[in-house]
């Protein structure tokens, strides 16, 4: 499919007016290829969309959604959740990362297990479903569902040495995952984006875990 403007909006310098026309060709459901310009009578396969009135420009990622269109992300419904990511795109945010409002830990930790379920089939906005992650990247995410848990295990057996051993694993499974996976530069744009998210959650919560053991996190090494 071809998606076609009179004006379009990239991240490439461009040494002509901006924005200009230009179009995007979309395969599989997948961003293929952006071009500046009128497209050619080769360019795309399939369905051709011309956007006579607007821009046609990225979609916004938004690091924090605690919930939309009625729906509070407090709830794991599945159903629920679905419906927020099938309707994010209208408003021009196609990635999100689904977070949840302060709340007693135990209450959290419920919330969050139950996400774990069904959070892999939502509706992926301009992601490629079927991209399976990098082993350390899924070990990565993991360790970051873990941490509510590891919160609750230190208060019940009031066993502040669990997040000094948990902060120091995440640490540990950061640095693989950014020696393994590429960030910035990624294979696709939503890979760049979940990554770019990996990067932001990890360094919050080892910020919580040093904030909870009352060590002051570094601004820079």
């Amino acid at each position: 499919m071809l998606i076609a403007a009179a004006c379009i909006i990239t991240a490439a310098k461009s040494a002509g007016p901006v924005p200009s026309a230009g179009f995007v060709e979309v395969t599989g459901g997948v961003i293929g290829r952006v071009g500046t310009g009128p497209p050619s009578s080769g360019d795309g396969t399939g369905a051709r969309h011309v956007v006579l009135d607007g821009y046609l420009l990225p979609g916004f990622v938004d690091l924090q959604v605690n919930g939309y269109f009625g729906v509070e992300f407090q709830s794991p419904e599945a159903d629920s959740w679905a419906a927020v990511a099938g309707k994010l795109p209208s408003t021009g945010t196609t990635s999100f990362v689904p977070t949840l409002i302060t709340a007693p830990v135990t209450s959290l930790v419920t919330a969050l297990r139950a996400a774990g379920g069904f959070v892999p089939g939502l509706p992926a906005g301009g992601a490629d479903p079927g991209q399976a992650l990098h082993p350390s990247e899924r070990v990565l995410i993991e360790q970051l569902l873990a941490f509510p848990g590891e919160v609750a295990g230190a208060a019940e057996r009031r066993a502040a040495h669990r997040i000094t051993t948990y902060a120091l694993e995440l640490a540990q499974g950061f640095t693989a995952f950014y020696r393994d996976c590429r960030v910035i530069g990624a294979e696709s744009e939503a890979l760049e984006s979940l990554r770019i998210c990996m990067c932001v959650a990890t360094r919050r919560t080892i910020a919580a875990s040093l904030d909870l053991l009352g060590v002051q996190a570094p601004q820079e090494m």
